[in-house]
């Protein structure tokens, strides 16, 4: 079935190819022109053969082949296009029931859900018995920005959740889950200000809480354009006998039910909720909003950088293992402690060993594609396997439509990719014009939420290893301002600085900056006249 659909994309989207052709006639300086479909299906102009990146970074004695696992679908530039930004609450069920491989599943699910998300999505994750609380304590009710450094914390902090017991109290989860959304919904600071969303993971309800959700998202409204959260429901199991109301708590709120009873659906159907999250976009047709992505590396994962680093760390301690039981006593001596903590400040140093990156540094301009055919049909068809669980079937929630049944019509809003163009960040760099700027004087770009896109002291590797947030370095984390403050302790003329980017104001400040020289050899300070101004 997934195979019939996507060589059904690689057939009609063949149309493209004349696009892009005459794209590239009309600039020739383009860049990768790319169509992602939401069957995973992608297009790349001009074609290449596919290479293994992987095999790059294969550990010494490894001869096989490395599994690429690249999916467009979850990539920067498809999850910002694919749909508006987010508020997202993820809560896990860990009753006793949730043990084994629905464990492994419901977890699998949630670290999946989090690559979904980006720079301009805010999310939390709540594991619940018959309690609820975060699975990072510091997070404790509100929504963090989920960049690499955020989702990386949450997915630790799944890994360190205790051992499943007692029973789920679905009351309790879900009413916390709604107050951290109304409070982010009330706080324009604290959340995207857009699409919000609950995702449940478990193994089974026993009722379907229609009262939590009278109070907190229908509110007495018969419109359902007018309930502020979409709730989606993950049934982790094989053999599971509680599914209707579980069920019924998706398709009762605007969302998306799925059952999961293997690790290798995961991915799929975790993808499912995009085009359900995007129906806004799609249902008025006309506004395709084009979006910039932030910096990234192209081809690579995320994920692939934590296991370097992890291999990095490991071969390290190997070292340290080996030499200590090699001559335990010259092990401790005084002068080699010395040596080896030099050693260890030398190599840090060495920020690019490789000399030459593997990766390739860009930014992706997107824009979602939809499927406008006017295909309009009875929403009793639409919904014919669902008719049951629906919210205006209800006694207090009746007449969501108030037509005749035979008249009661809804839109069929398919999102049907995201078309894209790379732009490398030396494009960029090229059009800084750092020629016509003067000596010691540079040109930088920030995005919308005050992240470095482009700038002279951007170091995203370290030994030829991404680093783990190299796309979310903050403008006052690279600004080194002289002053006597210590770290993290940034002047409030540098926070008002990044507050007018933010905001898109234009104007220009002086401050005394740090800056370095001949590849952080030398270390010199000057007052910079710090001009900004809105790129469109």
């Amino acid at each position: 079935m997934v195979a019939e659909e996507v060589l059904r994309v690689a057939k009609w989207s063949e149309a493209l190819n004349d696009i892009f052709v005459s794209n590239y006639q009309a600039d020739p300086s383009l860049s990768w022109q790319v169509f992602g479909s939401t069957t995973g299906a992608l297009r790349v102009f001009p074609a290449h053969q596919w290479t293994d990146f992987l095999d790059l970074f294969k550990p010494e004695g490894r001869t096989d082949n490395m599994t690429d696992l690249y999916d467009c679908r979850v990539r920067e530039w498809y999850i910002n296009a694919a749909a508006s930004p987010k508020d997202m609450v993820i809560l896990l069920d860990n009753s006793g029931s949730m043990m084994g491989q629905r464990r492994e599943i419901a977890r699998h699910v949630i670290n999946n859900l989090l690559d979904t998300l980006g720079n301009n999505d805010y999310v939390n994750v709540l594991q619940f018995t018959s309690v609820c609380k975060e699975v990072v304590p510091c997070f404790a009710d509100i929504l963090v920005q989920a960049n690499l450094a955020n989702v990386r914390e949450l997915k630790m902090g799944v890994e360190m959740i205790g051992d499943a017991n007692n029973i789920a109290n679905f009351t309790v989860a879900l009413t916390r889950a709604f107050n951290i959304l109304e409070n982010a919904r009330n706080d324009k600071k604290t959340g995207a200000d857009c699409n919000q969303a609950i995702m449940v993971v478990t193994d089974g309800a026993s009722e379907n809480y229609k009262e939590v959700f009278e109070e907190f998202n229908w509110r007495g409204q018969n419109d359902s354009t007018l309930w502020p959260v979409r709730v989606f429901s993950y049934l982790v199991g094989k053999e599971v006998a509680d599914y209707r109301d579980v069920k019924w708590m998706a398709c009762a709120n605007k969302g998306y039910y799925v059952h999961l009873s293997t690790l290798a659906e995961v991915r799929d159907q975790i993808l499912s909720y995009v085009p359900v999250m995007a129906r806004p976009l799609v249902l008025q047709r006309n506004d395709h909003p084009i979006v910039w992505t932030p910096i990234y590396a192209d081809v690579t994962d995320p994920k692939l950088s934590d296991w370097l680093w992890e291999l990095k760390e490991c071969e390290e301690q190997r070292e340290r293992s080996v030499s200590f039981r090699a001559n335990k006593i010259a092990f401790r001596n005084a002068t080699q402690l010395k040596k080896r903590a030099e050693r260890i400040i030398r190599r840090s140093y060495d920020q690019n060993s490789l000399r030459v990156s593997p990766y390739r540094l860009l930014t992706t301009v997107a824009m979602p594609a939809f499927d406008r055919r006017p295909r309009i049909v009875p929403c009793y068809k639409v919904c014919a396997k669902h008719k049951s669980f629906l919210p205006f079937q209800e006694p207090k929630v009746r007449n969501a439509f108030s037509k005749e049944e035979e008249e009661k019509q809804v839109s069929v809003a398919n999102l049907l990719g995201v078309a894209a163009i790379d732009v490398p960040d030396t494009e960029f760099k090229r059009a800084l014009l750092p020629h016509e700027l003067g000596v010691n004087a540079y040109g930088f770009i920030v995005t919308n939420n005050g992240f470095i896109l482009v700038h002279p002291d951007l170091r995203s590797m370290f030994q030829g290893i991404l680093k783990p947030s190299y796309n979310s370095v903050d403008l006052t984390d690279i600004e080194q301002v002289d002053d006597d403050n210590g770290p993290r302790n940034y002047t409030k003329k540098l926070l008002d600085m990044r507050a007018d980017i933010v905001n898109q104001e234009k104007s220009k400040m002086e401050l005394p900056v740090k800056y370095q020289m001949d590849d952080m050899v030398c270390i010199l300070s000057s007052c910079f006249i710090l001009g900004y101004t809105l790129v469109t």
